[in-house]
């Protein structure tokens, strides 16, 4: 270049490729996926009451984490007892449960099956179907997280998957239905055992529910 110096030159290709070298590192650096640890676990379990949720059930068994599994046991606020209790016939059943995750994972699989639990006197499988499952956030102004209704089997047993989610507390609302109530149930006969499995790298990856007749 007329009028440049050799040293002007030399310094602005020195200039140029120092440039080129940062932006290919940049690049390079941009590049590389941002890694997500699935650590999250079950933190705790209980009745929703935040907004619009409600229960048909009460706390019969706390909480409580043991060798890394989180167990809980809901009873119906009304003994499903047609011969006392008509009124049990042809009704929803709400169970909103609050599930704490305390951070994210990767996935959460819901499984049970009415009838699935001990010998009961009653008989949930013909006598209880399963109306609806959904995940909602816990809040005054839930968000629908997803609707895993189309995952009921026969009407009688869930196997769901969530994908991914973030660590929050959720709402996993299931709706049971009556039919006719026959024969009656006995007091803690159970309508169904529900568990819930983390696809997580941390410890508390398992709940087991149960879910029971007042």
């Amino acid at each position: 270049m007329k009028g440049v110096s050799p040293i002007a030159v030399l310094a602005l290709l020195v200039v140029g490729l120092l440039g080129i070298a940062a932006m290919a590192a940049y690049i390079q650096l941009a590049a590389v996926p941002t890694v997500v640890e699935y650590e999250g676990e079950f933190d705790d379990v209980y009745l929703a009451t935040k907004g619009p949720f409600y229960s048909d059930f009460s706390e019969q068994v706390d909480a409580n984490i043991s060798n890394d599994v989180l167990t809980a046991t809901y009873r119906t606020l009304v003994a499903l007892n047609a011969t006392a209790n008509s009124a049990v016939n042809s009704r929803d059943y709400v169970l909103a449960l609050a599930i704490d995750i305390d951070g994210a994972v990767k996935n959460m699989e819901i499984s049970g099956k009415l009838g699935n639990g001990v010998a009961s006197t009653g008989d949930p499988a013909n006598d209880m179907v399963i109306k609806s499952v959904q995940l909602w956030t816990h809040e005054d102004n839930p968000r629908l997280v997803a609707d895993l209704t189309k995952y009921i089997e026969d009407q009688i047993e869930i196997d769901a998957e969530t994908g991914v989610l973030e660590k929050d507390t959720y709402v996993l609302e299931i709706v049971f239905h009556s039919k006719v109530i026959s024969p009656d149930f006995t007091t803690g006969d159970d309508l169904m055992k529900l568990e819930l499995e983390l696809d997580t790298d941390g410890d508390v990856d398992t709940a087991q529910i149960t879910i029971e007749s007042a």
